[in-house]
Formats: structure tokens, C-alpha cells, sequence
């Protein structure tokens, strides 16, 4: 299973793993998600797997604290937290909002580390990973900036000498 451009976000879970629990099953693959501010009574509060499960990125992944999770696959593109310094992705105050679309999603704020850090070039698949195709539109189906932005929502940064405030 590959999941590309989500963002799991204030979840918890009484067990393991309040963002993505892994128990039995197939390989799990990201690309491109912000998985992060989760909670778990036990294991990593974001992603957790079972020995011998893993979770493997495909690049590009904010993961806001991966510490407790021994079988997750890192790439050098991912940004990861541990329990003394998680990532904060910087969702807007607002929480889901009308942001444009049809669905509601949780706006960025200017200074996120998931904007432009994205991948949106997809992955070509090979004998142990899946090909995950290019992305060109956001959950609101707006078109993706260049770069574009981890997770759901892509906030194209249009200014980048501080005026975007």
C-alpha cells in the first residue's frame, strides 16, 4: 500500500501509533505526507510497526516525532522528530476550513517545513517498491506549486522575501 500527499494530524490512539499503526499485512510506502502532533499510550506517537512490518518512504515525508518505531525506513529527502524534538508541520490555529474545493482541509502557515519540500514527480517503482504516479493537484484539486508542498493541502509560496505575511 503507498499513500502519497496525506496528512495525518491530531489523531490518537490508546495503543500504538496514533498517526499509522502497522500490524499484519502488506508493506506500507509513503511519499510526501505529514504525519505528525499524533498521540499513543505506547511506541512512537506518529508511525509505529510491528518488527518485521515496515514502513518504508519513498521520499519526502515530515514525520513529527519517529522515535519508538523501530521499523520504519527512512530516505534522506524525509524530515524527522524524536520525543525532544518533534516537528511542528505548523497547521493553522482554524483547525478544517473552507480553503477553496470541495472538501475542507487544514491550511499551512507561511513558515511550515513542509512548504516546498514536496515531491511531486512521483516514484518509478521497482522489484521492492511500488510506482506511485505524479501529482498535480491538492486534496481541493488546485493545481501543485513548483516546488510544491508535503501533505494535503499545497500552499504555493508565492513571495519568499517575507512578504507572503
Amino acid at each position: 500500500m503507498a499513500t502519497r500527499f496525506v496528512s495525518g494530524h491530531g489523531n490518537s490512539s490508546s495503543g500504538y501509533g496514533g498517526g499509522i499503526y502497522v500490524s499484519l499485512g502488506p508493506k506500507v510506502f509513503l511519499l510526501s505526507n505529514i504525519i505528525a502532533t499524533n498521540t499513543a499510550s505506547l511506541g512512537s506517537p506518529d508511525i509505529y510497526s510491528i518488527s518485521g512490518n515496515t514502513v518504508t518512504s519513498l521520499g519526502s515525508n515530515l514525520i513529527g516525532d519517529n522515535s519508538g518505531n523501530p521499523s520504519y525506513i527512512a530516505d534522506p529527502s524525509d524530515q524527522l522528530g524524536d520525543d525532544a524534538n518533534p516537528i511542528d508541520p505548523q497547521f493553522a490555529a482554524a483547525g478544517l476550513a473552507d480553503n477553496g474545493g470541495a472538501t475542507q482541509t487544514i491550511a499551512l502557515l507561511s513558515s511550515s517545513p513542509a512548504l516546498g519540500n514536496g515531491n511531486c514527480a512521483g516514484h518509478t517503482g521497482d522489484a521492492s517498491t511500488p510506482t506511485v504516479p505524479p501529482a498535480r493537484v491538492d486534496q481541493r484539486d488546485i493545481l501543485r506549486g513548483t516546488p510544491c508542498t508535503i501533505g494535503a493541502y499545497d500552499a504555493a509560496v508565492i513571495f519568499y522575501n517575507g512578504f507572503e505575511n
